[in-house]
């Protein structure tokens, strides 16, 4: 788990993405949202939800379903993802609070998802600005009406924007 300890949590990033995870919490931290929390297994993010109580989730759908479960295996299961949110609905997590993220999202995914009361996703990869506005929206605290602090970021972490090229900012 990348964060010990029943910590409470503004924001809890699902991701077992390690680089796009440190980077997510880099630019949200920069920004002031608060304590963010990591974790990459449907096992540690159960844990996370029911213990350190997080206001706001960045939960990537395709996810390890345990920490040291080889990748060849995790593709034959069920996205993780799924099983994260269906149990967070089962546990009373309020579902609004929840930002789906993947590459891509199937209409039936979404269905099954807005079913459980899921209703934010954000499509990875994506810019800062776009991390930051979604989760700014989430917590309901306004954007800074300048560029977002974590632009200054991202000229040493371009892989945030998955596409970064040259003159982008």
């Amino acid at each position: 788990m990348y964060s010990m300890g029943a910590e409470n949590y503004s924001v809890l990033i699902v991701q077992d993405d390690r680089e796009l995870s440190r980077d997510w919490t880099e630019i949200l931290e920069c920004e002031g949202i608060g304590r963010v929390g990591r974790c990459r297994s449907v096992e540690e993010a159960t844990w996370c939800l029911r213990e350190c109580k997080p206001y706001a989730v960045l939960l990537d759908l395709n996810i390890y379903w345990k920490e040291d479960e080889p990748e060849e295996k995790r593709y034959l299961r069920e996205f993780g993802g799924f099983e994260v949110a269906r149990r967070a609905a089962v546990a009373g997590f309020d579902m609004s609070r929840i930002i789906v993220t993947s590459g891509y999202i199937e209409i039936s995914a979404q269905l099954e998802l807005k079913a459980l009361g899921v209703q934010w996703f954000l499509q990875a990869p994506c810019t800062p600005e776009q991390l930051v506005y979604s989760v700014c929206t989430l917590l309901n605290r306004p954007e800074t009406p300048e560029k977002p602090a974590a632009l200054k970021f991202i000229k040493a972490a371009p892989y945030v924007l998955g596409l970064a090229k040259p003159g982008f900012l």
